[in-house]
């Protein structure tokens, strides 16, 4: 069961605030070292906060550590799962684009290679393997989130006190947003009726899952 963790988490800002902090994402992405105990570690810049813990599958060095940046530094990623077809997807972008001179071997730093040079649409296209992620365009401003077709890993959700908020766990969230958040009254009902909440509703109003092969862009 290990290969299906990873936690990812973060926020962006809407506004210029000062509200919430470095040390808020640490808190949130400590709730998610269960998923994983390898290595942990905040990345932030401007407005955008981005987290993750690793449970380290390929490339188990330090090569593969994230929040990663892109070689051209315009995109950093926090990603949660596996590129089952990453070299295949490697040696396609190789022919094309010659000059790369890749830090490890892991398939994020692919995936991630691959975004730079085919988008967003392309490369997820191509792409084979379960996973959610978050990728921030420093040169657009714009922050994506993304899931996997069929929804095997988690995704969480939502526009908190002028704050874009994500998280693999609801309890991520609200470990910093707790006093923010209202309870569902149509999510209770389905729980009671159905004995689950169907996405894209969470118990929380303020809360959504991410539909499965979906992606969001701030």
């Amino acid at each position: 069961l290990k290969k299906y963790m990873c936690g990812i988490a973060g926020f962006l800002k809407l506004r210029n605030q000062n509200k919430v902090s470095i040390d808020d994402l640490k808190k949130m992405i400590s709730k998610l070292s269960h998923r994983g105990p390898d290595f942990e570690d905040c990345w932030q810049e401007d407005n955008v906060y981005l987290a993750h813990s690793r449970l380290s599958i390929i490339d188990i060095s330090k090569k593969g550590h994230q929040p990663m940046a892109s070689h051209s530094g315009r995109y950093v990623i926090t990603f949660n799962g596996e590129i089952y077809n990453f070299n295949l997807m490697k040696i396609k972008l190789q022919k094309e684009k010659r000059n790369i001179k890749w830090r490890g071997t892991s398939d994020t730093e692919v995936f991630l290679e691959c975004i730079e040079h085919w988008g967003f649409e392309k490369a997820l296209k191509m792409s084979r393997g379960m996973f959610a992620f978050s990728v921030w365009d420093k040169k657009n401003k714009n922050l994506t989130i993304a899931r996997d077709r069929i929804g095997e890993k988690p995704l969480y959700y939502g526009k908190i006190d002028e704050k874009f908020v994500f998280s693999s766990e609801l309890k991520s969230i609200k470990s910093v947003f707790k006093s923010n958040l209202t309870y569902s009254k149509n999510a209770m009902n389905m729980m009671l009726r159905y004995g689950y909440i169907s996405a894209p509703l969470t118990i929380y109003k303020e809360v959504f899952k991410l539909q499965p092969g979906s992606l969001l862009t701030i």
